[in-house]
């Protein structure tokens, strides 16, 4: 049996699941400000309301920075290792840390980030390229086994 991501979430990351059967990414916003949540909070970064509502929101953005995981404690990932990841500026508002899945890694580009579900059945979110969605390896070792 191959090794699995690990299963190890917060009760409200299990509340991204429905965004992964739709494709479409789902954060917290707030009813009071309207601004979008990322971290995954209770409540909300700008006015500290408690008026959070799940919902749709664009997944463009633009790539920070990234970098390559040489080291971690979680045996899949050390299987899997350098693992890229990256920080994206959601057009949205929030900065989004997530697991790389671009070939051309340019600061400033144009990507997306998208929900998928990982071998162990969390869900996890990928950036990709702005017009696709196709994921590259190592990532791709995350969603569709070996």
């Amino acid at each position: 049996m191959p090794e699995l991501p690990p299963q190890r979430r917060t009760d409200l990351w299990a509340k991204l699941a429905p965004a992964v059967g739709g494709g479409q990414l789902i954060l917290p916003r707030c009813r009071d400000c309207d601004t979008v949540q990322y971290p995954l909070r209770e409540l909300c970064r700008a006015c500290l309301g408690e008026n959070l509502e799940w919902a749709p929101v664009p997944d463009a953005g633009k790539l920070l920075s990234w970098t390559l995981v040489r080291a971690s404690v979680e045996p899949f990932f050390r299987a899997h290792s350098p693992w890229p990841v990256g920080r994206v500026k959601l057009d949205c508002g929030p900065i989004v840390i997530a697991h790389l899945a671009v070939e051309t890694q340019a600061m400033g580009m144009n990507v997306r980030v998208l929900p998928y579900q990982d071998l162990g059945g969390t869900p996890v979110l990928i950036i990709v390229p702005e017009a696709s969605d196709r994921i590259i390896s190592p990532v791709a070792a995350l969603i569709s086994g070996p």
